[in-house]
């Protein structure tokens, strides 16, 4: 067998099946979607409610870390939230699907009352590499 014929093999078995980013503590394997392709997405979201003095950009950023997906959360002057998302579809779903939860991140204090959401273009290259809350 060639180098590049166990290359080509290697990268299709790797397309089965998708070993996340682990962290330094724990080791978790997932099994990508039906067809094992893994989809890229960018979504900016608005968020109205009760969302600004509540911790809301921490918890955003701790389900973000948790669906290792990378963007971008801020409070805006109207008293909403404005974030974009960007990471493997499923993730981007599991971390919108994690907000819309009765308690994100456990806080009772969080509500919202209405979720805008719109996928946008993707960012390549170095220009995000984590979550952050950002400030006005």
């Amino acid at each position: 067998m060639s180098f590049l014929s166990y290359l080509t093999k290697k990268a299709q078995e790797k397309a089965k099946t998708y070993t996340g980013d682990p962290g330094p503590s724990k080791s978790t394997q997932e099994t990508l979607p039906e067809g094992g392709d893994v989809s890229m997405c960018r979504r900016h979201i608005l968020v109205r409610g009760r969302v600004q003095g509540v911790g809301f950009r921490y918890i955003c950023t701790g389900i973000a870390n948790e669906c290792h997906v990378t963007g971008w959360v801020q409070n805006m002057y109207d008293g909403s939230v404005e974030m974009e998302v960007q990471g493997a579809v499923h993730r981007v779903d599991r971390f919108l699907q994690e907000l819309k939860s009765d308690a994100p991140g456990g806080n009772r204090w969080v509500r919202i009352d209405h979720l805008e959401v719109k996928d946008i273009p993707l960012l390549y290259g170095s220009e995000e590499t984590s979550f952050r809350p950002r400030h006005y």
